[in-house]
């Protein structure tokens, strides 16, 4: 497990699928170089336990840039 530049979660290990049955095109736009992109953004702590924090999906950009998060915006 590590996480990507913009925090999303990717695996891989032999009990990762391989791929999309008969679908190299979704397959491709979730494995990446052997590891499978999750679609959950997540952080490390000090200790390295994951925490799922956010879908990467739900995340939008505002007219000032900045990236945020619907459910970042209800907890406050």
């Amino acid at each position: 497990m590590r996480l990507a530049d913009d925090g999303e979660i990717l695996v891989r290990g032999p009990n990762v699928m391989h791929g999309y049955y008969r679908d190299p095109v979704e397959t491709s736009e979730k494995i990446r170089d052997g590891w499978l992109a999750t679609g959950d953004i997540g952080t490390l702590d000090a200790e390295g336990y994951l925490r799922i924090v956010d879908r990467k999906k739900e995340i939008f950009k505002t007219s000032g840039g900045k990236f945020v998060s619907p459910r970042g915006l209800r907890r406050r």
